[in-house]
């Protein structure tokens, strides 16, 4: 019925799904959910998958959204060439960025925001397009932590040596002459989604969690003043699991299907004691001082459960496509090797500090080859 009345074509059944979203929770419906009845439920969904407490949950009213399907394939993606899709999916990546739920590196934001001033405001005007014009749209247009002041500004007679919107007016102004204005809002669109598709986050669910910081000298100072755990997102798609910090907004962990074990756990104390959360358990391999070690990440959510579920279907997908294509095992580390380290290169790059892997900021229990625990930090 929303592909009839949006007047999309058939091909957008595959490329969107039904979603209730608020601030709360986020969960894609299955062919069978009756939206209304879920609605219905939504309190005793959030007291079941949230830690909210009872005045925010009373006052919460899930949005119905039609917005892309986690379990499309981005190679199915890149093949899309409807105007209506393209547009779609443009603004739901303009919403993760902005959102700040796909890190990038600051070179990347102003590139992006380039972009979308492109097809919001047209071809740069330098008589309409000062950075006034834009002190009301930088919102739109970067994540909070970049638009947050910095510690020295604070300090008097210290000023930044660019502002946001000098920023975004420099962007607005060398992209709009890199592509001129014979160039369509539909191209423009597909280039700013040409970069998200290399983000190996692109087109996760994203799920509330939290991860005890790094055992350190300065720890018991931070566990005294009641704030040991940091609270992160749980990014999953297709392609792996990614661990990102919510206030600094760093990948902290980014892990394919080929290279992770899983495995959901609940303790028998956690319905009758809301500070005693399930957790989700990370297994991968690591080279550490010339040998192969396991580490064990752990982290603790209320969504863990329905974690688990995501990663168990992302995986059973891509075993069953791989064995109907002849490539067998497609979760065993060895089929899909080439791609996985080509894909990933980003978060093992050195030169990307928000975009790589940061397993020395992480509380790890390593294990070595004979599964003696022998570091628990």
């Amino acid at each position: 019925m929303v592909i009839e009345e949006l007047k999309l074509p058939k091909e957008a059944r595959e490329v969107f799904a039904l979603w209730l979203i608020s601030p709360l929770l986020e969960l894609q419906l299955k062919p069978h959910h009756v939206p209304f009845k879920l609605t219905c439920q939504w309190n005793a969904l959030l007291k079941k998958y949230t830690s909210e407490k009872e005045e925010n949950i009373l006052i919460d009213e899930p949005a119905l959204i039609f917005q892309r399907n986690v379990y499309l394939p981005r190679a199915k993606e890149q093949l899309v060439d409807n105007p209506d899709i393209m547009r779609m999916l443009f603004y739901e990546a303009v919403y993760n960025i902005v959102e700040s739920r796909y890190p990038c590196e600051e070179i990347h934001y102003d590139m992006l925001a380039g972009l979308q001033a492109l097809v919001e405001f047209g071809a740069f005007d330098s008589q309409m397009h000062n950075s006034e014009f834009y002190s009301d749209y930088v919102k739109q247009f970067y994540p909070e932590h970049l638009r947050r002041k910095k510690l020295y500004q604070y300090i008097p007679g210290l000023r930044p040596k660019t502002t946001v919107e000098k920023r975004l007016m420099s962007r607005h102004g060398s992209t709009s002459l890199q592509y001129g204005d014979l160039i369509n809002d539909n191209t423009i669109q597909r280039k700013y989604l040409e970069f998200c598709w290399t983000l190996p986050y692109y087109g996760s669910a994203f799920f509330h969690g939290q991860i005890e910081r790094r055992h350190t000298k300065g720890r018991k100072l931070v566990e005294l003043i009641g704030d040991s755990d940091l609270d992160v997102l749980v990014a999953v798609n297709r392609d792996g699991v990614f661990v990102i910090n919510e206030n600094t907004v760093a990948v902290l962990l980014g892990l394919t299907y080929q290279e992770l074990s899983w495995e959901f756990a609940e303790s028998k104390c956690a319905k009758n004691n809301p500070n005693c959360m399930p957790c989700l358990f990370l297994k991968f391999e690591v080279v550490d001082e010339q040998q192969t070690v396991s580490k064990l990440f752990q982290i603790f959510s209320k969504e863990a459960i329905m974690v688990d579920a995501l990663i168990q279907s992302c995986v059973d997908m891509l075993e069953a496509e791989s064995q109907e294509t002849g490539g067998g095992d497609a979760v065993d580390g060895k089929t899909a090797e080439n791609t996985k380290q080509a894909f990933f290169s980003r978060l093992t790059s050195m030169d990307d500090t928000h975009m790589c892997n940061k397993m020395d900021k992480l509380c790890l229990t390593t294990f070595n080859a004979e599964g003696e625990c022998i570091d628990n930090r």
